[in-house]
């Protein structure tokens, strides 16, 4: 619970299919919306995006123009009828790493382009993976909190699980959807 902000502003979705290998696959469902899930650590904003994003739900009317205090949070669940065992999802703990291990990363697409973070490896990373999730089940974390210096960002990545049973695991489906969400200054 985020009992201080101010308002929640939902902006974006991702549906995520195991059957894909990338965002422009034509292998799995042929959907506009459905993506791979992504392999490797990354944190989907930089401090040059988020506040660009900010900049843009304030200029569509989405945001008061006031707002300086903000945050991105990620919230994510599967979407199958089972507990999921394919690909589950894998954060790291934002305490246990260097904010000057993080680098960015160029995403080049057809209209644009975009930038995310990866992170240098470091044997003192902390990881929790969320495995068995039900479609009941919630995760909430911050992409981005602008309201510390240096920006928090939890990095995140689909694992293979560790387990004799994926071969027979259905594949992963899951929604992910992105909010600004906003502080009284």
């Amino acid at each position: 619970a985020l009992p201080e902000a101010r308002e929640v502003v939902p902006f974006h979705h991702l549906i995520r299919d195991s059957r894909r290998d990338n965002l422009d696959s034509s292998k799995g469902p042929k959907s506009e919306t459905d993506h791979a899930p992504v392999s490797r650590v990354h944190g989907d904003y930089t401090t040059e995006n988020a506040p660009m994003r900010l900049a843009q739900l304030q200029d569509q009317g989405r945001v008061s123009k006031d707002v300086k205090s903000y945050a991105i949070i990620n919230t994510w669940r599967s979407l199958g009828d089972q507990p999921l065992r394919s690909k589950p999802l894998a954060l790291l703990d934002a305490t246990s790493k260097d904010f000057d291990a993080e680098f960015p990363y160029a995403l080049i697409h057809d209209d644009k382009v975009g930038y995310n973070y990866s992170i240098a490896y470091d044997p003192r990373h902390q990881w929790t993976y969320y495995p068995k999730m039900i479609k009941d089940e919630l995760l909430a974390f911050f992409t981005f909190d602008g309201r510390q210096q240096p920006p928090k960002i939890v990095f995140h990545t689909a694992i293979e699980e560790p387990s004799d049973h994926r071969q027979s695991a259905p594949p992963r489906r899951s929604i992910e959807v992105r909010s600004l969400v906003t502080f009284d200054n």
